[in-house]
């Protein structure tokens, strides 16, 4: 697992499209990318809030590299 937290505008883009995903159809994912690589693709069932999100990761990726590419942007 990894935490984000995104600075204000970052937040409110997070908050408008986990808004339009969670309001779309159940075939509707919101993607989150690093770079070129997905992280996740994931079914959004309510509007995230706040600034702070926590990404799953799945057992073969290393946290550390995965922030690298997060804050290489």
């Amino acid at each position: 697992m990894i935490d984000v937290t995104f600075d204000p505008d970052g937040a409110e883009v997070f908050h408008q499209l986990s808004k339009e995903a969670s309001e779309a159809e159940d075939t509707a994912r919101l993607v989150m990318k690093a770079g070129d690589e997905v992280l996740a693709a994931v079914a959004v069932m309510e509007v995230a809030e706040g600034a702070h999100v926590r990404i799953g990761l799945p057992p073969e990726k290393d946290a550390h590299d995965l922030v690298a590419l997060i804050s290489e942007g």
